[in-house]
């Protein structure tokens, strides 16, 4: 009987890893309802974000499947098949977004997760999706910037007009709004990599 409550206590904390992604999608929206970064809730301006959460999600699926006894496979066969479908969920979020880059990071959250969570490196793997969540918060943040900045200014001089651009400068504050971003999601990321230890992920024994 004790031994039936500790399996159902494990699969519950083993279910509860689900919820990093979705709390870095609603820490990412948060920041950008407070720094007004143009991210439009409709379904092309969530469409990365979700796809990015779900294959974090689906990248600590494997770790799940195997403390439920539901998936019995070496850990060769199961990075094969986490490849595999890997690259088929990045072929049809590249369909269905129409965007590579997204496309990309996909692949990269997904197996980044798998490997890293079925080598019990779980706070790291809380890092990369933070980190990927934030990519594309740091994105959208660059580009709102970008399309709501004057990059060429009329000056008149003894009434004759000259044009100022300030492209560069346009851009080095974009650059400077993505960096920003996306590095505030990786420290978010660390942060709650170390609440959620042992909370929401399994402690790892190597960090």
């Amino acid at each position: 009987m004790e031994r039936e409550s500790g399996d159902h206590t494990g699969t519950s904390k083993a279910l509860l890893g689900l919820l990093i992604a979705p709390l870095a999608v609603l820490l990412a929206l948060a920041a950008n309802w407070i720094g007004g970064f143009g991210l439009s809730l409709d379904t092309d301006g969530m469409f990365p974000l979700l796809a990015v959460a779900g294959a974090a999600m689906l990248g600590i699926a494997p770790r799940i499947l195997r403390e439920k006894q539901i998936l019995n496979l070496s850990s060769e066969r199961v990075s094969l098949i986490a490849l595999v479908v890997t690259a088929l969920l990045a072929k049809g979020v590249q369909m269905v977004g129409d965007s590579n880059l997204i496309a990309a990071l996909v692949f990269i959250t997904m197996f980044g997760v798998q490997i890293l969570d079925g080598k019990s490196k779980h706070e790291w793997a809380t890092i990369l999706t933070f980190s990927s969540v934030g990519f594309v918060l740091a994105m959208a943040a660059g580009g709102h910037y970008l399309a709501n900045q004057v990059a060429e200014y009329t000056v008149y001089s003894n009434d004759a007009p000259s044009i100022y651009n300030r492209i560069n400068a346009v851009r080095e504050g974009a650059a400077f709004i993505f960096i920003s971003m996306w590095t505030i999601m990786i420290i978010l990321g660390l942060l709650v990599s170390v609440l959620a230890r042992g909370v929401l992920t399994p402690a790892s024994e190597e960090g």
